[in-house]
This record gives C-alpha cells, structure tokens and sequence, in this order.
C-alpha cells in the first residue's frame, strides 16, 4: 500500500463527488473527501472502513496531512494546497 494512490474528491455527500468517491473505493483507491455537512462524515467513511475519509472543510489539513503519510502538506491564506 505504499505507493497506493489517494484521490482528493470535494463533495463526497452527493452528486457527481459522491459517484466518484464511491467508484473509486470501489476499485480500492483511498479517497480524501470534502463535505459541507460534518453529520454526514461517519456514513461516508462507513463506505469502506480504512480506505475513505471525509472531513469539512474547517478541518482539511489535519486529513490530508495523516492521509498523505510523510508527505507535508499546508494551506496557504487563500486556501490553495501546497506539498513539498
């Protein structure tokens, strides 16, 4: 699992997220998704215990940060992702 790849998916709750997500834990891909709703975390990540995980998005550098596993990774002020 170590070069496994994580797919980042905002709007894992419905839609088009959702459907993508959902494909993509499928076919034993690791999602790190974004949802508006904190209440809808747990039945999301029930999906595929160990492979999915959703947070709001007050809460996204923490996720990404465990999900991406010695990558570093920050939000600048203007909410852009950056990895180094």
């Amino acid at each position: 699992m170590k070069n496994q790849k994580i797919f980042l998916i905002t709007g894992v709750s419905s839609g088009l997220g959702r459907a993508f997500a959902i494909e993509s834990l499928n076919a034993g891909y690791r999602v790190v998704g974004t949802l508006r709703r904190a209440e809808l975390v747990p039945e999301f990540e029930a999906q595929k215990p160990g492979l999915g995980k959703a947070r709001t998005p007050g809460l996204f550098p923490c996720i990404l940060t465990g999900a991406l596993a010695g990558a570093h990774v920050g939000l600048s002020a203007r909410g852009s992702a950056s990895q180094t």
